[in-house]
């Protein structure tokens, strides 16, 4: 057994990368039981760092990016890896918009890794936001690394329901007018089969055509607002419309024009939830020259006051009715004995051709 004596080391940091030797020298009485010098080689140290952003569990590099929701909650995930042989110390994790982001550590050993996190509400829109780290080597250099990310913001859909418009309608009687006076007088029949058409009165279209029921009514109904107005057409070309407006009650009045058979009334605004029942047409019945007309009991002539009971004139009902400027004969219509207007005309006076 031999002694030993007292040994020291030492050691040498922040050498250049090169080739190098070293000697060792024994104290007085010592000697070395090995190699007492040598060489070595420094190499290059390698320090560098990668950080990979992703949103909302996405690694969206380039846009669009997932689509959030407008006022929804957005994850961003900072992944860093000490890609470098060498420690990195005082790592900082930031972000370009201003965002917070939380990190486990500031130090990472050569090969490690961590996960920084920040969170935010979606806007509108297109969005990118760059995440950067930066660490320090220990040869007192820095590295640093960035990766960009990406989401676009949209709206809820919002469902606007409208309403459809409310409908409206038109309609009412078309009459005979036995008395001619253009008012719906009480025991006055309805006319049916008569045709009404109803037009737009801004593009003159026509919308719908009706014939009058067995009681003289129509109705057109699911009108949408607007302007409109009717057509009435009479039956026969012989029969006539009676004078419009007259009286004091719409409801009751004829609102056809009276100076042809094919008759337009004025503009018509139709409204919604309304249906306007006051169009009304007045039809009186004509016999001109030898056209048959009808008798019945004796009678007074409603305007003259006239009674002609005699000559099987009994209960003519014969009036000079100003239509259109033309006088004309309107007769009542009965149902029992037939007479001609040339006879009629002649117990009375009258020339008829």
């Amino acid at each position: 057994g031999g002694s030993y004596g007292p040994y020291s080391a030492s050691t040498v940091v922040d050498l250049e990368p090169g080739a190098y030797s070293w000697t060792a020298v024994a104290e007085d009485g010592f000697e070395f039981t090995g190699d007492s010098s040598g060489s070595f080689d420094v190499g290059e140290c390698e320090s560098a760092v990668d950080i990979e952003k992703s949103t909302n569990g996405q690694d969206a590099d380039n846009p669009t990016g997932p689509r959030l929701l407008v006022g929804s909650t957005v994850i961003w995930e900072y992944v860093v890896r000490n890609l470098g042989d060498v420690e990195l110390t005082d790592i900082e994790v930031s972000d370009d918009q201003e965002i917070e982001v939380s990190c486990p550590k500031t130090t990472l050993v050569a090969g490690e890794s961590m996960t920084c996190s920040a969170s935010g509400t979606a806007t509108s829109g297109q969005y990118a936001n760059i995440g950067t780290v930066t660490g320090w080597a220990p040869d007192k250099t820095q590295v640093r690394d960035s990766d960009p990310s990406h989401y676009f913001g949209y709206s809820a859909s919002t469902t606007t329901t409208t309403a459809a418009p409310a409908l409206g309608g038109i309609g009412n009687l078309v009459w005979e007018d036995r008395n001619a006076n253009g008012v719906q007088d009480p025991g006055e029949p309805g006319v049916a089969g008569v045709t009404v058409r109803l037009y737009n009165a801004v593009t003159d279209a026509l919308v719908a055509t009706q014939v009058t029921d067995a009681n003289g009514n129509y109705l057109f109904e699911n009108l949408q607002p607007g302007d409109y107005y009717l057509v009435f057409i009479l039956p026969e070309a012989d029969d006539l419309f009676v004078v419009p407006n007259a009286g004091v009650d719409p409801g009751l009045d004829s609102d056809a024009d009276n100076t042809t058979n094919v008759s337009r009334t004025p503009v018509i605004k139709v409204l919604g939830n309304v249906i306007d029942n006051t169009w009304d047409a007045g039809i009186v019945y004509v016999a001109v020259g030898g056209v048959q007309i009808t008798t019945t009991t004796p009678e007074t002539l409603p305007f003259t006051g006239s009674d002609f009971g005699e000559a099987g004139l009994a209960g003519i009902a014969l009036a000079l009715v100003a239509l259109g400027g033309v006088a004309l004969m309107a007769v009542r219509r009965r149902e029992e004995e037939v007479v001609t207007a040339a006879e009629a005309g002649s117990d009375l006076g009258w020339d008829v051709e």
